[in-house]
């Protein structure tokens, strides 16, 4: 059996997101064409959303969510690498391919301060 091998750590979490996808005659407006989501799983490297939409790989998408607080909504660019059917819904698989310093570290902040600890995971 292959191992899973993820160049980040991955934590689950329920984080609402509004997505579109990136194409040509979307670019001239900022709400053209956006989705709702639910983040299910979120690392630096990039997040799995739980969505009605299906995106076939290689997709470049567009996403805001709120992970920093504040009024403004958290933006980054991604691009679909998986899309997996889930019940009557889609799992996307997205990996970053934009994103700021501060988010960034705000994702790796959460994701540790999520993770259990060694003796924690014994209990799971």
């Amino acid at each position: 059996m292959e191992e899973e091998r993820r160049q980040y750590l991955r934590v689950s979490t329920r984080i609402p997101v509004m997505f579109r996808a990136l194409s040509l005659w979307s670019l001239g407006s900022a709400s053209a064409g956006m989705r709702e989501g639910m983040i299910h799983n979120l690392g630096a490297g990039g997040v799995q959303i739980s969505t009605d939409v299906l995106l076939p790989a290689n997709t470049a998408i567009f996403l805001q969510f709120n992970l920093l607080g504040g009024p403004q909504a958290d933006l980054a660019h991604g691009r679909v690498v998986a899309t997996l059917p889930h019940g009557n819904r889609y799992l996307l698989s997205v990996a970053f391919t934009e994103i700021s310093a501060k988010l960034l570290q705000a994702i790796e902040d959460f994701v540790i301060t999520s993770t259990p600890n060694e003796s924690q995971k014994l209990l799971l």
